[in-house]
Parts: structure tokens; sequence; C-alpha cells
């Protein structure tokens, strides 16, 4: 039974232990997540296809893999974009909505919309 097509190879990353798989995965990923701006995550999108060309994956087996996740992405992407409006502000704060929350200052910030 074949379950993962792409853990199998006879490529220089196939090779490698997996711990050095998951240390050198995970300050990519969060350096990518914590980047301002798009310089970097275009690098990494470079690096992540030279890796790709390395590991000789089949193109069209990861195309199909990566179409569902960022669909996810697009998705939560375009629903994030409506939590707030042109000047920054959350759309939902202009709604009186109650809450039970005391800001830095040690106010409730309801009291003021009355």
């Amino acid at each position: 039974m074949h379950l993962e097509v792409f853990a199998e190879g006879k490529t220089f990353l196939h090779r490698l232990d997996p711990r050095v798989k998951i240390f050198v995965f995970v300050p990519f990923a969060l350096l990518c997540a914590i980047s301002k701006g798009t310089f970097i995550p275009t690098l990494y999108l470079i690096f992540s296809l030279f890796l790709i060309a390395i590991a000789r994956l089949d193109l069209k087996t990861l195309l199909n893999r990566l179409a569902g996740a960022n669909f996810f992405i697009l998705f939560i992407w375009q629903v994030s974009g409506w939590s707030q409006d042109t000047t920054g502000d959350h759309l939902l704060a202009h709604y009186p909505f109650q809450t039970n929350a005391v800001d830095a200052t040690g106010n409730n910030p309801d009291a003021a919309i009355q």
C-alpha cells in the first residue's frame, strides 16, 4: 500500500534524516510567516521551487495536493479582508455589540458608546 508519494525517492533530500528536515523547516516557516512585505516570501518561494526541482517531485501530483490547501488559504484571505474598512477600523466595532471588556486604561469601552 502506497500512502505517501512524496516520501519515497532516491534524491539527497529524501535521504536526509527527518529531524534535520524539521530543524530546517520550522525556522524557514516562522521567518516566512513573520516577514513584512513580499521580498522574503518571494525568496522563499524561489528556494522552495529549487527544492522541488532537486527532489524531482511529480509536479501534477504536487499541484493537485496544493490546490485544496490554497483554496482554503484564499478563502481565509478573502474573509479576513471583510473585517476591516479602509481606515483600518474593525467593521464590527461599529455595530452595537455588548462586551464586558476593560481596556488598557481600566475603563469600560462600552461606557462611551451609550
